[in-house]
């Protein structure tokens, strides 16, 4: 428990402040029009998950849309930190509500999930005591900053960051877990079932852009030891991932290891986990204090 709440210094929350809001801000914008088509999707393929849930239809489109640029004009603003006290927390919301309304139309996106929970939780934190507009305009706006920390290394910038690295390795033994308690369930080392997503994928591609076959793919498909290797290091990985929690070096060599495995996945399936891919997923294991902290540079 001490360790929990070891002190860590400002400028490391900060960094992940500016990790998490710099890839909101790059994907809202570098989306947008995708973005934008989901408040006008068919009201009949609407169905509530999560805080959606509480949503009796679909948004209007011209609502959607101000409700779309506001939360993007929150992420400029969180990631900055500019008016931090209602900024941090209102982004983290509305990104929460945002991903929760599109994932009620059938597009699910795990990764973008992660994401929002560790919106979450910086949103509970002083996460822009330091490297922000807040910190930079002193005590001019008061009313709309956090000035309860100073600084200097506290427990209120260290257990931030370790409740993002629990996040983490909590969501990748979910899903090691949900395989497992699958049809198949240890049977999915086998490879069988990656093969048949493989293959799946393939098809796709001859069908609708077969410039983009992969040679390397196609060999690894026909071969069952590579198959059952990576499905093995995969969900290994996965139902590993607890032990991330253990120390500081566990903590970076799983995460690589995982940052590895999507970058794989990304090579010979073509499915793209952007959150992980950028590597901001796992910035929490490297930045995690040592036991004596020092003041921020």
């Amino acid at each position: 428990m001490n360790a929990w709440f070891a002190p860590a210094a400002p400028w490391r929350l900060a960094v992940l402040r500016w990790g998490v809001g710099g890839f909101y801000c790059w994907q809202l914008l570098g989306e947008l029009e995708q973005w934008r088509k989901i408040g006008r999707f068919p009201r009949a393929d609407f169905e509530g998950v999560g805080p959606a849930s509480l949503f009796p239809s679909t948004v209007d489109p011209v609502a959607y849309d101000v409700w779309l640029y506001a939360t993007i004009a929150l992420a400029i603003c969180f990631t900055i930190g500019v008016c931090s006290r209602i900024t941090v927390p209102a982004f983290a919301l509305s990104s929460l509500f945002l991903h929760a309304y599109r994932s009620s139309f059938q597009f699910l996106s795990h990764a973008d999930n992660l994401a929002a929970l560790h919106a979450l939780v910086l949103a509970a934190a002083p996460c822009a005591a330091v490297w922000s507009v807040d910190a930079w305009a002193g005590g001019r706006w008061t009313w709309v900053m956090d000035r309860t920390a100073g600084p200097e290394p506290s427990e209120r910038f260290g257990w931030p960051i370790r409740l993002m690295c629990a996040v983490t390795a909590a969501t990748y033994f979910l899903a090691g877990f949900s395989k497992l308690s699958g049809p198949l369930g240890l049977a999915w080392a086998s490879g069988e079932n990656l093969r048949d997503q493989i293959g799946k994928d393939q098809l796709n591609r001859m069908l609708y852009a077969p410039d983009t076959l992969s040679v390397l793919t196609e060999r690894i498909y026909q071969s069952h030891a590579w198959l059952g290797a990576a499905a093995s290091v995969t969900l290994l990985l996965e139902i590993g991932a607890p032990l991330l929690l253990l120390s500081r070096w566990t903590g970076r060599i799983g995460s690589l290891g995982l940052f590895g495995m999507h970058w794989g996945i990304r090579t010979l399936m073509g499915i793209a986990f952007v959150y992980p891919l950028t590597g901001i997923a796992f910035w929490s294991f490297f930045l995690l204090p040592p036991r004596e902290e020092t003041p921020a540079p």
